[in-house]
């Protein structure tokens, strides 16, 4: 039996969704476990409002978790993770200004 592929183009919605969830960034609307860093179940909910075309597997907020890590991985590991102000100039650059 053949494996069974789909092909899925991500390229164009990332920077859409980038833009989305810096804007939830700044308005304070990500929250992380300060010790173990995954984002709550809250973050979650909220991160998977804004991202279009669903997730890669039903059922499994798979995009919706990673997006918070992701910018976790931007900042300096000895920040701490629920200071984000730093994402007020970031947002900027890709031309969505945070109010």
């Amino acid at each position: 039996m053949a494996a069974v592929w789909n092909e899925r183009a991500t390229e164009q919605g990332a920077r859409a969704e980038l833009a989305a969830v810096l804007q939830l960034a700044a308005a304070g609307r990500l929250r992380c476990s300060d010790k173990t860093r995954p984002p709550s179940a809250a973050t979650i909910r909220t991160v998977s409002e804004v991202l279009g075309g669903g997730d890669f597997y039903e059922g499994e907020p798979l995009r919706a978790f990673a997006w918070p890590l992701l910018l976790q991985a931007a900042v300096s590991p000895n920040c701490p993770v629920v200071e984000w102000s730093w994402l007020r100039g970031t947002a900027r650059r890709f031309g969505r200004p945070l109010t």
